[in-house]
């Protein structure tokens, strides 16, 4: 899905010229926070980081960090990233288009609920 993202940016928002405005200067405030935001997320997973859906037996959940306040702080980021980038490059479709597809994150975080859960059955006998 992100590589079909990057595509729409760059055929939509081509040739590139974003003019130097207050929205282009806050969708870069934006998204510079929501990359610390990301860094914070994997730092408090530490070695647990990584794309797949993996969970470490007896781990537990973490309750650091953003996760303190947020099950799955990652999605949350990556949701408003794909808001934003389509804001600072102009390109309203791939906007629409992919807060539609984010709907997939559902899917995504309920294997994931699903996987904790079974470690915690598990853990619990």
């Amino acid at each position: 899905m992100h590589v079909l993202f990057i595509a729409g940016l760059a055929l939509e928002a081509y040739p590139w010229n974003m003019p130097l405005d207050f929205l282009t200067i806050f969708c870069l405030a934006v998204l510079a926070v929501l990359q610390a935001g990301r860094w914070w997320c994997m730092a408090t997973l530490g070695e647990n980081w990584n794309v797949r859906i993996i969970v470490v037996p007896g781990e537990g959940l973490k309750r650091s960090g953003p996760y303190r306040w947020l099950r799955h702080p990652n999605y949350l980021l990556l949701v408003l990233e794909f808001v934003f980038l389509p804001l600072l490059m102009r390109a309203f479709i791939t906007l629409a288009v992919f807060s539609m597809a984010n709907l997939l994150l559902r899917q995504r975080i309920q294997l994931e609920e699903k996987a904790l859960a079974q470690d915690v059955a598990r853990s619990g006998d």
